[in-house]
């Protein structure tokens, strides 16, 4: 996934609170880092996608080739450009996807959202033709054979049609986490409502490692935030919950 979704949120609070800027840059701030952070998550994910879909691919295409040769030639095709292109076609597929599909924020603020985004950006027939471009690159540097760049390309839909299951699959992977999260939230609500500190602790903790793959939302970052400013402040005075009232207003600010 990258940098650690939640390090760098809190130092992105560390740093507002630092600099003691007023709501609206603090908002500012949140929603482009939240934007660069979503970029990163898809990149991230895409790269996998297309990485995982070729070993299966190449495997299906040549089922003889010996486990090196597969290795390598995945290998050449995903360095020779594909990585490098699939960057800059989800930045262009994001912005594009957001244009058609009618998202006015610099940020995603659902799953569904992104999910249209890249669909409507076409980023598979993009990703698909970076194939064919690597494809090309390697047989012109004689990396590969002219037969084997044209049984490739011949074959390429097995290799496309695993990309777009693996990305389908990668966001109802995302689906799943949210539902996760949404009831490691609500379980966690009745353990402070009945003031038991364990079960709280045991939700939070579930919910840390679900924020640290989950697309990161700006709602879902700012709601886990608050969570986690009021279990540390109950944990600080000694699993205490007679709180004050400015403590408790506190913990709903984006910084503690």
């Amino acid at each position: 996934m990258g940098d650690n979704i939640l390090e760098v949120y809190n130092n992105l609070s560390k740093k507002i609170e630092k600099n003691n800027l007023n709501i609206n840059n603090a908002e500012e701030i949140l929603s482009k880092t939240v934007e660069k952070l979503q970029n990163q998550c898809l990149k991230s994910d895409f790269g996998k996608a297309v990485n995982s879909a070729l070993d299966i691919g190449i495997r299906a295409i040549f089922p003889d080739i010996v486990e090196d040769q597969l290795i390598n030639l995945k290998n050449n095709i995903y360095n020779y450009g594909l990585k490098e292109g699939i960057n800059q076609t989800i930045d262009e597929t994001i912005n594009l996807g957001k244009s058609v599909t009618g998202v006015i924020t610099n940020n995603f603020e659902s799953i569904s959202d992104a999910q249209n985004a890249i669909a409507a950006g076409g980023t598979v027939d993009k990703i698909s033709d970076l194939i064919d471009n690597s494809i090309e690159s390697l047989k012109n540097s004689k990396t590969i054979k002219a037969s084997t760049a044209k049984t490739l390309k011949t074959e390429k839909n097995k290799i496309v049609k695993n990309i777009e299951k693996n990305i389908e699959n990668s966001f109802s992977n995302q689906i799943k986490s949210l539902n996760n999260l949404e009831k490691c939230i609500s379980s966690w609500n009745q353990y402070f409502e009945t003031k038991d500190y364990m079960g709280m602790e045991k939700e939070f903790n579930k919910m840390k490692k679900i924020m640290n793959s989950l697309l990161p939302m700006e709602n879902t970052l700012v709601n886990y935030r608050t969570i986690e400013n009021l279990q540390n402040l109950i944990k600080n005075k000694g699993k205490n919950f007679d709180l004050t009232s400015e403590e408790l207003e506190l913990t709903n600010k984006l910084i503690n």
